[in-house]
């Protein structure tokens, strides 16, 4: 199934307007939910508190994180709806950069039927190779969930067949995450994840497992990879699946680090 649901400046539409700044420019932040069975939100806060800084960062006014949450309150949620895409734009502006005085905030609530969770469908784990796409470095928008996915769409593009993912690295050759993933390992019962203090998404998943879980942030490029006991990707939609190899190279999956994570997804699934 699948629904749009429009509120313009405030007021219900059923369109999305030519002029908007998010079409023009790409102005503005996104967030892609689970859903549970009674249309709820259970990672709602690590949702929202990925959008609201998000807002601060790109100089959208301060209760504009409040409407948001009116707009969700009031809506519908269509049967059968376990997932949903919230984009939220800086509305309609004239031709120019320059943020309008007084922006009318524009939002499209996107209703869909959400997959089952990637290790239920890829219990092996994901098959995966380094992208020839590299990240920009771009700390102002490092870590937001922002409209431009200019980079991702490329990214997608050079995909192999028969990968289920690609890990990205930025223009230094340091790890940063997947093309849809964040991005982790396990060594020596440590759980490590690459910093995005220049490049990538802190996804909501990763959110979520930092507050089960000490996640150590580090620089680090492929090698750490080859030699870790666990790697391992999530995703808001897919949760938390392991990576069984990487460009033809099989990984490590030790029994204690696959338990480790199975207990983790777990957890996450009884969220919901």
């Amino acid at each position: 199934m699948s629904s749009v649901i429009c509120q313009l400046a405030g007021q219900w539409a059923d369109h999305w307007p030519a002029l908007d700044r998010g079409l023009q420019y790409g102005d503005g932040l996104f967030e892609t939910i689970r859903l549970d069975s009674r249309g709820g939100m259970p990672l709602r806060e690590y949702h929202f508190e990925r959008l609201q800084q998000g807002l601060q960062r790109l100089y959208f006014p301060s209760q504009v994180l409040d409407q948001v949450i009116l707009s969700w309150q009031q809506l519908s949620i269509p049967d059968g709806a376990t997932g949903v895409k919230l984009l939220l734009t800086r509305g309609e502006a004239a031709r120019g950069y320059a943020i309008p005085a007084i922006p009318a905030v524009n939002l499209q609530w996107q209703f869909f039927t959400s997959p089952e969770w990637r290790w239920k469908s890829k219990p092996e784990g994901l098959v995966t190779g380094v992208n020839p796409v590299r990240l920009g470095n771009q700390p102002l928008l490092a870590g937001l969930k922002h409209l431009n996915r200019l980079e991702q769409v490329l990214a997608r593009q050079a995909f192999q067949p028969g990968w289920d993912e690609s890990l990205m690295l930025d223009q230094d050759d340091l790890l940063v995450e997947g093309c849809m993933s964040n991005l982790y390992w396990i060594k020596n019962g440590t759980i490590f994840t690459p910093s995005l203090a220049k490049a990538g998404v802190n996804g909501v998943i990763r959110r979520w497992l930092s507050a089960q879980r000490s996640i150590l942030e580090t620089e680090a490029r492929l090698d750490e990879l080859y030699q870790a006991d666990l790697v391992f990707m999530s995703n808001a939609l897919n949760g938390l699946v392991p990576i069984a190899a990487l460009d033809g190279q099989s990984l490590s999956q030790a029994p204690a680090a696959l338990a480790e994570l199975r207990a983790l997804q777990s957890e996450l699934e009884a969220c919901f």
